[in-house]
């Protein structure tokens, strides 16, 4: 027989709501959802100790004052997080921003533009040298180049005219095959 979990998944979306990566692991949901109190919690856990080294690197890096430092450090470690959980759920992932924020909506919105930027910045330096995104492995993937592409084009910082996202779609137009598909012909 099914185990209740099992008999759940049948029926609806699991999402997480944690920061801990290993339970995550354990339930195995299609899509998860954060914010800055599950972020503090998982900070505790040992795996994360070279995330938060680097965080604070990061804020250091970004200069300003004690209390710019620690937004900075707080906003590099939750990216980081959401980076860590999206290695292991298929689907989906959000962080709500901090509630203090929830009746200051630019505070609100400048908050998940930059968290968003965070996400973006990672993308970038993941792309291969040819300008492509592979699975890390140098093989090019057109599927993946094409989601990237897809997310630059509706950024508002970048959108379809920004250098990033032309080559990217120059590079699937270099892919196209005889029949119309966009795929690695090998």
């Amino acid at each position: 027989m099914a185990s209740l979990l099992e008999q759940l998944k049948s029926v609806t979306t699991i999402v997480a709501d944690t920061g801990d990566v290993g339970a995550i692991r354990a339930v195995k949901p299609q899509d998860a959802t954060t914010n800055p109190s599950l972020v503090l919690k998982a900070s505790a856990l040992p795996e994360y100790a070279p995330l938060i080294d680097d965080a604070i690197a990061y804020a250091k890096a970004q200069g300003g004052d004690k209390a710019a430092q620690i937004e900075n450090a707080a906003d590099k470690l939750a990216v980081s997080i959401g980076l860590e959980i999206l290695k292991v759920v298929p689907g989906k992932i959000s962080t709500e921003v901090d509630a203090r924020l929830s009746f200051d909506k630019d505070a609100m919105l400048a908050k998940a533009r930059k968290l968003m930027a965070g996400g973006i910045q990672y993308i970038l330096s993941k792309k291969d040298e040819d300008g492509s995104w592979s699975l890390g492995n140098g093989a090019f993937r057109p599927a993946i180049t094409a989601m990237i592409a897809k997310v630059l084009a509706q950024h508002g910082d970048y959108g379809p005219a920004h250098a990033e996202t032309t080559k990217a779609l120059d590079i699937l137009l270099k892919s196209r095959q005889d029949d119309g598909g966009i795929y690695n012909p090998s």
